[in-house]
């Protein structure tokens, strides 16, 4: 049903992250965008979160469910 066309891939994202970015208006014309700052895995807890979903995943790949994907 589906090829075989390499390994098998597992990625990780964190929804409802507790740290916090910022908006800032780059220029006071309408027509620049703003500077966005997302300030990704600045929160400790964030960076465990993802620190153990990255974990979870490399478990998963190395079960005998994944043993022949």
């Amino acid at each position: 049903m589906f090829p075989q066309t390499g390994p098998a891939r597992i990625s990780c994202t964190l929804g409802l992250p507790d740290g916090t970015g910022h908006v800032r208006l780059a220029s006071d014309e309408a027509s620049v965008q703003p500077s966005f700052n997302y300030c990704y895995l600045q929160h400790p807890n964030d960076i465990r979160r993802v620190r153990e979903g990255i974990r979870f995943g490399v478990k998963v790949l190395e079960s005998e469910a994944y043993e022949n994907v």
